[in-house]
């Protein structure tokens, strides 16, 4: 329980962080209401030693998420889009589409797609090779802030502004559930390892 390292070189607040599948990588970055510092940095997580910076965001970055297989990283942000860069050179491919804030990105298990919670009241699914939108989620109209897949991927979760689980087949993304579970938003939705339980923050 005791802090094993710090480091401050963000310029204003940091909104998300991700470690890489094999724990090397540390991936953190965020902002201000007006932009800010909005650069995606990366860390050798044992050390805390600055590997590389992205840019590109205009305003604050609210997700980030490396893919399972090691080979994306993505970053979700109140400019209305999403970026999705290859980490063996750096390219980049921006993905558009929302009409406001993205807070959240999670990859499926295959790393096949990424999934988008937005203010705009969507889950968008995006083809990581492609970059393009296969799948348009709503819910009654409020904000979406959390969004993650399931361990075998057949099932995606999001949670948002009007207290709502809600909880899609990923074949043919289909409504499997919908509860009510707070009374007021839930920011944050995760499945456990077993695949059959979620927890969820708000």
């Amino acid at each position: 329980g005791r802090k094993k390292l710090e480091v401050k070189k963000h310029g204003d607040a940091v909104y998300c962080a991700a470690f890489s599948p094999d724990g090397r990588i540390l991936a953190t970055a965020g902002g201000n209401g007006d932009g800010g510092d909005t650069t995606c940095r990366l860390w050798e997580s044992s050390t805390l030693a600055l590997m590389t910076e992205y840019q590109g965001h205009t305003f604050p970055v609210y997700g980030v998420a490396f893919s399972p297989d090691g080979n994306w990283l993505a970053t979700s942000s109140r400019d209305k889009t999403v970026r999705i860069r290859r980490l063996s050179d750096g390219d980049c491919r921006v993905l558009t589409g929302h009409t406001s804030d993205v807070h959240r990105c999670a990859f499926s298990p295959d790393s096949r797609w990424l999934a988008t919670a937005s203010q705009d009241a969507t889950v968008r699914v995006w083809n990581v090779s492609a970059g393009t939108c296969v799948a348009e989620l709503e819910g009654k109209g409020d904000p979406f802030y959390g969004v993650a897949f399931s361990p075998d991927g057949a099932r995606l979760a999001a949670v948002g502004d009007d207290f709502m689980l809600r909880v899609w087949s990923t074949r043919g993304f289909r409504p499997l559930l919908q509860k009510k579970l707070a009374r007021d938003a839930i920011y944050a939705v995760t499945f456990l390892h077993d695949g059959k339980r979620v927890a969820v923050g708000g």
